[in-house]
């Protein structure tokens, strides 16, 4: 029974699960499917994990292959990541993220599927980590000499977006992934 306060938040109703398969039955299922790949599971912090792994403890599940499964070391907390990768001083939500990374949200924040994609998103921005690093450290000393700096991601039309930015008082550009 799915409460008033995850409906709310998540926008998954009673009548989506009704038919959907058992915890385990589904774990089992994606399992399988992985079969004897590498993987690893990326999530935006370490709550779905912790509540897959209080599901499994309040259902008494004992196969041997979702243990496996749940272990710490296949699990990637890309909200730590994150954090670290920009030396931040506290966690910030995904919708925090993405504003901070100019990523256009897709979909209800909450939503599984939807908060996967946006994770993905901020993963496929992809920067190396020390880069984009060196590049945010260049616009912060700037900005300390008192110099009027904004970092962005240009899309395809680079041309049509420097004249937007010219409009803004930008003058010069610097490109620092081609």
């Amino acid at each position: 029974m799915i409460d008033y306060f995850i409906e709310n938040l998540t926008g998954i109703k009673n009548s989506q699960v009704k038919k959907a398969p058992k915890l385990d039955e589904a774990l089992i299922h994606m399992i399988d499917w992985l079969g004897e790949r590498d993987y690893k599971i990326y999530a935006w912090s370490e709550s779905d994990r912790n509540q897959l792994l209080h599901e499994i403890k309040a259902k008494n599940m004992t196969d041997e292959r979702i243990y496996a499964f749940m272990k710490a070391e296949n699990w990637i907390d890309y909200q730590d990541v994150f954090t670290k990768r920009f030396e931040l001083s506290r966690q910030l939500s995904l919708e925090e993220a993405l504003g901070r990374a100019e990523i256009e949200p897709e979909g209800k924040f909450h939503d599984g599927l939807d908060d996967a994609v946006n994770t993905a998103y901020l993963i496929e921005k992809g920067y190396p980590g020390d880069k984009l690093s060196e590049v945010i450290g260049q616009a912060q000393q700037a900005r300390a000499n008192g110099e009027q700096v904004l970092v962005v991601r240009m899309n395809k039309n680079k041309k049509f977006q420097k004249e937007q930015l010219s409009k803004e008082g930008y003058e010069e550009f610097v490109e620092f992934f081609k």
